[in-house]
C-alpha cells in the first residue's frame, strides 16, 4: 500500500538529516529536514515517524517532552519509549527512565538497541545481575550486519546502541571487529 502523505514528508526529512551529516551543505540539508518535518506534522500532528524525527531534531531540553507526547499518542511504538529513555539520560537514574527503557524492551524484545539501553542503565546502577541476561540476548541478536551502512549514524562516539561507535559509513565498529575476529579465529584453527 502507498505511504501516507505525512510519512512521505517524514521520510524526506530523514534523508535530509542523513545528508546534513555527510555533506558540506549541512545547514541547507538541516533546513530542508526541518521544513519536511513541519509539512509532515501539519498534515498529521500524530504521525509516529514524524514525531520520532521531531524528538531527534529537538534541543536537549525539549526532547523528553516530545518523547512523552510520542508515547502518549503511540504507546505501542517502542521507538518512542527508547527515545524517552534516552532523553531522560541527563537526569540520571529515575523511575520514569527505567520504566521507559523496560517498556521499550517489552515492545521490542528482539531489538538489540533496546536491550543494550536497558542493560547499560542497569550497569550504570551497579545491577550487573539484571544487566547480564539483557547483554547476553543483545549479543545473540547483534551484532549488526558488518557491511550495513547507516548514513544517518556516521562517526558516532561509543554509546549504548554502538558500544564502540560507528565508522565513516555508519557501520557498527563492534560488529566489524567481531566479524573480523571470526575470520581470524577460523584461519588460526
Amino acid at each position: 500500500s502507498p505511504m501516507a502523505e505525512a510519512d512521505v514528508h517524514a521520510e524526506r526529512a530523514r534523508v535530509a538529516m542523513a545528508a546534513a551529516r555527510s555533506t558540506s551543505d549541512r545547514a541547507g540539508h538541516q533546513r530542508e529536514a526541518e521544513e519536511e518535518l513541519a509539512r509532515a506534522l501539519k498534515i498529521d500532528p500524530a504521525d509516529a515517524n514524524a514525531l520520532v524525527l521531531r524528538v531527534k531534531l529537538a534541543s536537549t531540553k525539549d526532547r523528553a517532552a516530545i518523547a512523552r507526547q510520542l508515547t502518549t499518542v503511540h504507546p505501542e511504538d517502542g521507538r518512542g519509549w527508547m527515545l524517552l529513555g534516552d532523553a531522560l539520560r541527563e537526569g540520571g537514574a529515575t523511575p520514569e527512565r527505567e520504566a521507559a527503557l523496560r517498556k521499550a524492551v517489552a515492545l521490542r524484545p528482539e531489538d538489540p538497541n533496546a536491550l543494550n539501553d536497558l542493560a547499560w542503565y542497569h550497569v550504570q546502577q551497579g545491577k550487573a545481575a539484571e544487566a547480564g541476561p539483557l547483554i547476553t540476548k543483545a549479543v545473540q541478536i547483534a551484532p549488526y550486519d558488518p557491511y550495513a551502512s547507516d548514513y544517518a549514524a556516521t562517526w558516532q562516539k561509543p554509546n549504548a546502541a554502538h558500544w564502540l561507535g560507528t565508522d565513516d559509513l555508519g557501520r557498527d565498529v563492534l560488529s566489524r571487529i567481531i566479524y573480523g575476529s571470526r575470520i581470524s579465529i577460523s584461519v588460526g584453527i
